[in-house]
């Protein structure tokens, strides 16, 4: 949240990476299937503790939609306030799936 802000007020361009945007593009290849395989084996051993890491790493599937959007409007187009936009928008996630994972204790 700090770093978001502090990034959107001084103007504070990221790196342009295309290293950066490959790794998101195969986070985005693996990242999914991950998710879908540790759900559905969790599901089939009862393990509430995997099924809420499935749902982690679905997050980091979010997490990598956004970073290849930020990295690549920022490499292509110049558009750095993007990055910091998107990591305001997960802080918002994050808050909600904390909650529920509090409030739901019996998943862990």
């Amino acid at each position: 949240l700090y770093e978001a802000i502090s990034r959107l007020i001084s103007k504070e361009s990221p790196d342009a990476s295309l290293v950066g945007i490959v790794i998101a593009v195969l986070s985005l290849l693996v990242m999914p299937t991950l998710a879908h395989l540790k759900s559905r084996t969790g599901k089939e051993i009862g393990s509430g503790s995997l099924i809420a890491d499935s749902k982690q790493t679905f997050v980091c599937v979010l997490m990598s939609v956004a970073l290849l959007l930020g990295v690549t409007a920022n490499y292509l187009f110049g558009i750095w306030w993007l990055d910091p936009i998107a990591a305001l928008f997960f802080v918002l996630i994050l808050v909600k799936e904390g909650y529920g994972a509090i409030k739901n204790k019996d998943l862990c």
